[in-house]
C-alpha cells in the first residue's frame, strides 16, 4: 500500500510538472551541441528528442559518457564485463536514433566516484570542450540527486567562466523520480522540446534497449530502474532549464 501510494503522488506530481511544462518556451538551438552523460544511459532518458531533433536540422551533436556503470553489478557480474556490455548497450540505444557515433566519447571516471579529483579524466574531458568549443553544453539538473551527476554538472560549469558566450542546460532524468518541493523549480528558465510520433517512439524504443536487457545475474545491465521515471522519460516533451 505504502508504494502504491508513493506511486500515485509522484505520478500527480509529474503530471502537475507537465501542465507547468505547457507554459515553457519551445527550444531552438543552432551551432554545435555536447550532451554530458555522467552514465551510459543518462542522454537517451533525457535527450533523446533533442538528439533527433539536431540531426534532422544538421546541427552538429556530440555525446560524453563520463563512466562506464560499472557499479550496477560491481558485486555479481564484475565491473569490467558490466563496462563493456554497457556500452554494447549505448551503441545500440544510440543507433536506434541515428546518431553518429563518430560523435560519442567515453571517459574512464568511476561510477559513482565523478569529481575533480579525477585529474586525468577531467584534463581530457576539458580538451574535448576545448576542441570541439561547442555554442551549447547539455548537463543534469541538480534535482536529480546523485552525487555523480551534481559532479558532472559542476564539472562543466567550473570550466566556463561568466564571459564565455556558451549557453549551459540542465536536463532531467532522476529529477521525475525524487520528492522536492516544485516551487524551487525555476520554471522561469525552462524550455521544452516536443517530439514528433516518431521521434517519441523512437526514444522509447532506445530507452527500452538499454533497460530490458538483463545479465547473467538476472538484472538488467543498467540496473532496476523506478517505473515512474521510465515513464516520464518517455512523456511526448523533454524538460530543460538554461542557467547561462
Amino acid at each position: 500500500m505504502k508504494q502504491f501510494i508513493q506511486y500515485s503522488l509522484r505520478m500527480l506530481r509529474i503530471f502537475i510538472f507537465h501542465i507547468k511544462m505547457k507554459r515553457s518556451d519551445a527550444l531552438q538551438l543552432s551551432g554545435t551541441i555536447l550532451i554530458i552523460a555522467p552514465h551510459p544511459d543518462d542522454e537517451v532518458l533525457a535527450c533523446s528528442g533533442l538528439i533527433q531533433r539536431m540531426i534532422s536540422e544538421n546541427i552538429n551533436v556530440h555525446i560524453a559518457i563520463l563512466s562506464g556503470g560499472e557499479r550496477t553489478h560491481r558485486d555479481c557480474c564484475g565491473e569490467k564485463e558490466t563496462i563493456k556490455n554497457r556500452h554494447i548497450l549505448t551503441l545500440h540505444a544510440l543507433n536506434i536514433i541515428n546518431f553518429p557515433l563518430k560523435n560519442l566519447y567515453n571517459f574512464s571516471f568511476p561510477d559513482g566516484g565523478i569529481s575533480d579529483t579525477c585529474l586525468i579524466e577531467k584534463e581530457k574531458l576539458y580538451n574535448l570542450l576545448s576542441t570541439l568549443q561547442p555554442d551549447a553544453v547539455f548537463i543534469p539538473h541538480p534535482f536529480d540527486r546523485w552525487e555523480d551527476h551534481i559532479n558532472a554538472g559542476n564539472l562543466i560549469k567550473s570550466y566556463y567562466t561568466k564571459d564565455d558566450h556558451i549557453s549551459i542546460y540542465e536536463y532531467c532524468v532522476w529529477f521525475w523520480y525524487w520528492f522536492h518541493d516544485y516551487k524551487k523549480v525555476e520554471w522561469e528558465k525552462s524550455y521544452t522540446l516536443k517530439m514528433t510520433s516518431e521521434e517519441q517512439r523512437l526514444k522509447s524504443e532506445a530507452i527500452d534497449a538499454y533497460v530490458k536487457p538483463t545479465a547473467p545475474c538476472g538484472r538488467p545491465w543498467s540496473g532496476k530502474l523506478p517505473n515512474v521515471l521510465i515513464t516520464a522519460s518517455k512523456w511526448e516533451e523533454e524538460l530543460f532549464f538554461k542557467i547561462k
